[in-house]
């Protein structure tokens, strides 16, 4: 597995241009950085209620299960969050 992680959690309503260019500039500067790390968009909104007075709590929920695994993953080295907008709620 991967030892130095980035994880992006989009705004509501999935991917989009500002997920995309948080990315672009995470990938630019470990380029920069001469360094590897993996790179990923985290789709929270399949694990919760699409209901939006419960995107809140959804979003929480699924940030401190996804935190407790994470927990566990013992040869994880650096771990980067980045939450856009709804998606800071799971950050």
């Amino acid at each position: 597995g991967q030892r130095d992680v980035v994880l992006i959690f989009h705004g509501r309503g999935g991917k989009d241009r500002e997920t995309e260019a948080t990315m672009a500039a995470v990938l630019a500067e470990d380029k920069a950085k001469n360094i590897t790390r993996a790179v990923e968009v985290y789709n929270w909104e399949q694990c919760i209620d699409p209901s939006p007075n419960r995107l809140f709590l959804g979003a929480m929920d699924v940030g401190s299960k996804l935190g407790r695994m994470l927990a566990l993953e013992r040869q994880l080295r650096s771990l980067h969050i980045i939450g856009t907008s709804a998606g800071g709620f799971v950050a």
